[in-house]
């Protein structure tokens, strides 16, 4: 396997079928439920070779012994992953492991579909923005607001103008942190080539000062944003942990990503407009029906 992803290191890669080993003790049901030498090998070529689970749909234990009682062992050793490229170009597929029939092993499925088109992104507050010497001046204006209604009402309303000003701070300081990063590192760059022809030149020298500077805030600003989108919280920001936050962040939307919704009538919905129409009437509708409601999701 790790021979495999040297020699496609700069091609999106998958790679299945039945490993004989789980990657953790939670991927075992009865048996020798220890942490052995083999998973913890299995998983560090998972690492060396940066592959991780392509999403999957149906059985999770992949595998059992047929037997019944005590003697019953259930595990997962089949499993389809595919490198960080993959995550980057088709993170949309997934895997669905049917039910095993007469084998002892679930077959799997790669299932094939275009890319779902992207119906724009929820309001989610960055961290990174309170940094700014803007921030606290935009609160604080839109705190002082004359708002009508009750204590409750007042704080959603207040809220709900802040969001507005957030978003012209993101567009303007904040959007798009890798493409500031590149202009960036161009900007320092051409100044660096002007230099090799006048190396005592003071105002130059002076601009490529500012310019690195630059360059480090842009930087910090996109691992920042990064970090919060990825959740990883054990490593410390600052360490140019970029493309591991990026890398993360694409596993996550891939898993993340719900294809269909099993309806109130029991119907599949699959259109991603209609998904997104079930999932609001879901939790609009919440507390106003029995505790017994359920709302299935597939892909998740």
């Amino acid at each position: 396997m790790q021979r495999v992803a040297c020699n496609f290191s700069t091609k999106p890669w998958a790679i299945l079928g039945d490993f004989n080993v789980s990657r953790s003790v939670q991927e075992q049901l009865r048996g020798k439920l220890r942490l052995s030498k083999s998973i913890l090998e299995f998983e560090d070529c998972i690492w060396d070779c940066e592959l991780e689970d392509i999403r999957q749909t149906g059985c999770f234990y992949t595998w059992n012994n047929k037997r019944s009682g005590i003697d019953l062992i259930t595990k997962k050793l089949d499993r389809v992953m595919g490198n960080w490229l993959w995550f980057q170009q088709v993170g949309h597929l997934q895997v669905h492991f049917h039910v095993p029939g007469i084998s002892d092993h679930s077959p799997a499925k790669l299932q094939l579909r275009s890319r779902p088109p992207s119906l724009g992104r929820s309001f989610k507050f960055l961290n990174i923005w309170a940094s700014h010497p803007s921030f606290l001046g935009i609160v604080r204006h839109v705190w002082a607001a004359e708002v009508v209604g009750t204590l409750l009402e007042v704080v959603a309303k207040k809220l709900k103008m802040l969001k507005p000003a957030l978003q012209r701070l993101h567009n303007e300081y904040f959007k798009n942190p890798a493409s500031l990063v590149a202009q960036s590192r161009q900007e320092v760059e051409n100044v660096q080539a002007r230099l090799e022809k006048e190396p005592t030149n003071p105002h130059l020298k002076f601009l490529e000062k500012k310019l690195v500077e630059k360059l480090r805030n842009t930087c910090h600003v996109e691992e920042a944003v990064l970090r919060q989108k990825s959740r990883v919280q054990w490593l410390k920001l600052g360490d140019s942990n970029i493309a591991y936050f990026h890398k993360v962040c694409k596993v996550r939307q891939s898993k993340n990503l719900i294809s269909r919704i099993l309806n109130e009538a029991g119907q599949w919905v699959s259109d991603p407009r209609l998904t997104r129409e079930e999932g609001v009437s879901f939790f609009s509708q919440l507390f106003k029906r029995p505790a017994s409601h359920s709302l299935v999701l597939l892909g998740t």
